[in-house]
């Protein structure tokens, strides 16, 4: 009889036997003597076939006799219901022991036939049937015959994971013979080799490059393959994402793919460092450099490191899901594992990375040194204020690139070094710079004063700016014992921030002493003036020769001579004096509407030379006032029921007394001011 045949018939008894639960159960409570005799029989018999099931033994005929021997004393006897389920449950365990004898004789009789077809599908069916027969069933030689065909299948496969179109399908097949370990070697030697063949061109081309001329102010080729190399790697494994959904396996590929391509990724290096004779750039006096090439190295290695670390992102990223899996935790891979990210610690392309981020660092110093001794040199000495505004604007600029590609690198240290050499060319050479031993007296607008003024205002805008960079992106991007350095930098900017603030501080407070009669004296033309009576547009024309006059000649050398912000800052303060002034000047006077107008006018007119500041408000707001058509429309500018959308800021005191300045209302009642 078949075996699966077999198999089914001793299903079909064990049903049947279930199904007399009820009438043996009703037999035996009223047949005393019958159940005696039945548990004798029972104890005599079924016990001992039972009990010699315990060790099948690995031959198909033999176990069959028993299983037919306990079924046989199942059916004949009647017995204790608790006694057939025994029986059952032990038959049922022994049925399955049917089909893996089944499988044994079938698949190790038909392998070998698969092997001589290369019929890799059948061959790894059968292999994945013969693993899961318990060692229990399997003689020496079964175990030794299925363990060759398990290794011969392994030979297959690796010839095959060579030539298929298809590497997914293969690696499922190392899958079902339970090899996963084998298979995702195979799978990423194939990925490997993919890789290779799509940079080889490239690859053999800069191989075969001679050295560049120190002169050669080219990109090298080597940055664009080294980037053409970390994203074939990277699309390589996206797209084994979906063969490799078990995330340990597919942590273990990238790590092992990681290995193959590591001696590639340096290799580039290595000869962009050859192609550019970085070593000797290092020794190189600056003089015999061109800076131009100087800062496109600077450039190209920022590249490397900053796509490396893009890279290794990437990379941890993907690893994360598989890092606490058995699989990743138990494979020996050639490289240290770090801890929380599951990178390979100390690999060749590290290592790499590393020694051309240290020749960096000393191509960054050597350029930020040669480039900023000619600009500090213009700065000392002070002489005209486009000139030291240039710069100073080209010293920042300097130093906002190179920490700005420093960053880049993703390296604290580097980045680190290069802040603290801008720290300190601020801290003990710029400041100095702007910082004349000799005091500039502010009579001298025109020549140093106002040169030294400027360099103050503008060196302080960029510290500023420069700081905001810092606490914004370095703190944040880094965190390491580095910080501490950069935080000791950071300080020293603000110190010196705070310096140049300050004697900016008392600069202005000295020159607003010094003009603030001038600004004073800007209201005489307005003093003079009566607000009533014949206005014309030529008295208007008058009052604004005589202030720009008088405007001119007190300020013109402060206008042409300091920059526009600390020109602006200088207006500001002086505003507040004229405004005080003309305020008082105004609330001597009597106006009709023709002079209420006019006096609006020149107000706004005369605002613009100070820069509109806010301190022209209050004169803006008696200017609405007396501009009114009558003061009942006082409510819709005024208090707290006001409809305007910019109401006039004066207290009811106030407002009556600048009401009274109309001539046509002093005799007004103005009794809802008094009840508002």
């Amino acid at each position: 009889m078949d075996l699966e045949a077999r198999r089914q018939q001793l299903l079909s008894r064990m049903n049947a036997l279930k199904q007399q639960e009820q009438a043996i159960e009703s037999f035996m409570a009223s047949n005393e003597k019958e159940q005696l005799e039945a548990i004798d029989l029972f104890k005599n018999g079924l016990n001992s076939a039972l009990s010699s099931l315990t060790d099948i033994p690995a031959n198909f005929a033999v176990a069959s006799k028993q299983i037919d021997s306990v079924f046989s004393l199942a059916s004949d006897l009647s017995f204790r219901i608790k006694e057939v389920d025994t029986a059952i449950s032990r038959c049922t365990h022994t049925a399955d022991y049917i089909r893996h004898f089944a499988d044994l004789h079938e698949c190790l009789g038909s392998i070998d036939k698969f092997f001589e077809q290369k019929n890799i599908p059948k061959i790894c069916d059968s292999i994945n049937r013969l693993i899961q027969i318990p060692d229990t069933l399997l003689t020496p030689d079964d175990s030794k015959k299925i363990d060759d065909a398990k290794k011969n299948a392994l030979l297959l496969l690796q010839e095959e994971f060579e030539n298929s179109p298809d590497p997914i399908q293969i690696f499922q097949y190392y899958s079902q013979i339970d090899s996963h370990i084998e298979g995702i070697i195979q799978f990423a030697n194939v990925h490997y080799k993919t890789i290779l063949d799509e940079i080889n061109d490239d690859r053999i081309n800069i191989i075969q490059l001679p050295p560049a001329s120190p002169t050669d102010d080219t990109r090298a080729p080597h940055v664009e393959v080294y980037v053409k190399l970390l994203n074939c790697i990277s699309s390589h494994i996206l797209s084994s994402i979906l063969p490799l959904s078990d995330p340990g396996q597919f942590s273990v590929f990238i790590r092992i793919l990681l290995e193959r391509v590591d001696n590639k990724i340096e290799e580039i290096i290595t000869k962009y460092s050859e192609y550019r004779k970085l070593s000797d750039l290092e020794t190189q006096s600056s003089s015999e450099m061109k800076l131009a090439v100087v800062d496109l190295v600077n450039d190209e290695i920022s590249i490397f490191a900053h796509q490396f670390a893009l890279f290794e992102n990437f990379i941890g990223q993907k690893l994360s899901k598989g890092l606490d899996s058995q699989l990743f935790k138990e494979y020996k891979f050639a490289y240290p594992t770090t801890a929380n990210t599951g990178l390979p610690k100390n690999t060749l392309a590290v290592r790499a990375i590393q020694v051309i981020l240290a020749q960096y660092s000393v191509l960054t110093q050597s350029y930020i040194m040669s480039v900023t001794s000619k600009l500090l040199k213009t700065v000392s000495l002070m002489d005209k204020t486009a000139d030291v505004t240039d710069a100073i604007d080209d010293l920042f600029f300097v130093f906002q690139r190179t920490l700005n590609r420093s960053i880049t690198t993703h390296s604290a240290s580097t980045t680190c070094t290069i802040f603290n050499v801008i720290t300190s060319i601020i801290r003990d050479n710029l400041m100095q710079s702007i910082r004349s031993k000799k005091r500039f007296k502010s009579v001298d607008v025109k020549g140093k004063y106002g040169v030294h003024l400027n360099a103050f205002e503008v060196v302080g805008v960029y510290l500023n700016k420069l700081t905001a960079l810092i606490e914004t992106t370095i703190t944040k991007q880094f965190s390491s014992d580095d910080l501490i350095a950069i935080q000791m930098g950071l300080q020293d900017l603000k110190t010196c921030g705070n310096q140049l603030e300050e004697e900016l501080t008392n600069q202005f407070d000295e020159m607003t002493r010094m003009l603030t009669p001038s600004a004073q004296k800007l209201c005489d033309p307005f003093n003079v003036t009566i607000w009533m009576g014949s206005i014309s547009v030529e008295l208007e024309t008058h009052l604004q020769k005589e202030f720009k006059m008088l405007f001119m000649s007190a300020f013109a050398d402060y206008k042409y001579n300091l920059n526009a912000s600390n020109y602006s800052h200088l207006m500001k303060r002086l505003a507040k004096y004229f405004v005080n002034r003309l305020e008082g000047v105004f609330m001597l006077k009597q106006f009709d509407s023709s002079g209420a107008v006019l006096m609006s006018r020149m107000v706004k007119w005369v605002s613009q030379y100070f820069g509109n500041p806010p301190s022209f408000r209050k004169l803006k707001d008696m200017a609405r006032v007396l501009t009114l058509s009558s003061p009942e429309q006082l409510r819709n500018i005024w208090g707290a029921r006001a409809t305007d959308e910019d109401p006039v800021q004066f207290d009811l005191t106030e407002l009556k007394k600048i009401v009274k300045l109309r001539i046509e209302w002093r005799e007004n009642d103005l009794g809802f001011l008094i009840e508002a």
